[in-house]
């Protein structure tokens, strides 16, 4: 039992520190380091009847989608 109480507790500093990392680099607008924190092969799933919905394999891909809905959105902002 205390084996598995242990495993827990460093998964849980494990993912403590991964949304800590994360965290401080949203506050900190810190766009390279908030990219570091995905893995290679993130997947996005945007759900819709739009262009921009589907299923986007890759952090490249997932970004480019994201940075396109990022920019539809704000564009959108001052129409």
């Amino acid at each position: 039992m205390e084996k598995v109480l242990a495993d827990d507790a460093a998964e849980i500093a494990e993912v403590r520190a991964a949304v800590t990392r994360y965290a401080t680099a949203w506050l900190a607008g810190d766009r390279a380091a908030i990219a570091a924190c995905y893995h290679d092969e993130f997947t996005l799933h945007y759900a819709g009847q739009n262009p921009l919905a589907g299923v986007h394999r890759g952090k490249q891909a997932a970004f480019a989608a994201l940075a396109e809905i990022a920019r539809r959105a704000t564009a959108n902002c001052w129409e």
